[in-house]
């Protein structure tokens, strides 16, 4: 699976009606094997900017995510985390990104 050159803003206009809390790249019942998540933009007012819950070979690499505001939840993260199961990831990377937050199991590299 490759995420690539996407862009998630979760509004604009911060006196839009009805907005919610959007999480941006949420994967949690994985196990997710040699995604491959670059180039994207993530502007959110949640935890998970990019959240990969399981996983194994995967990428992230040169994304951005930014909080929208200073309220909870958030900010938003980038996040390569244990399998729902306790299963730690295998061979995973994320490497130049910027972002708020950074939440990685200790077997990220």
């Amino acid at each position: 699976m490759v995420l690539r050159g996407n862009t998630i803003i979760n509004y604009e206009d911060p006196n839009q009606p009805h907005r919610g809390a959007l999480q941006g790249i949420g994967c949690f019942d994985g196990t997710f094997v040699d995604w491959v998540v670059e180039n994207n933009v993530v502007i959110t007012d949640h935890w998970h900017g990019i959240t990969l819950g399981g996983a194994r070979g995967c990428l992230v690499i040169n994304n951005t995510v930014l909080d929208r505001n200073e309220q909870r939840p958030g900010p938003p993260w980038i996040c390569i985390d244990r399998h729902k199961n306790g299963t730690a990831p295998v061979d995973c990377v994320v490497r130049n990104n910027l972002a708020t937050d950074f939440r990685n199991a200790p077997e990220v590299l």
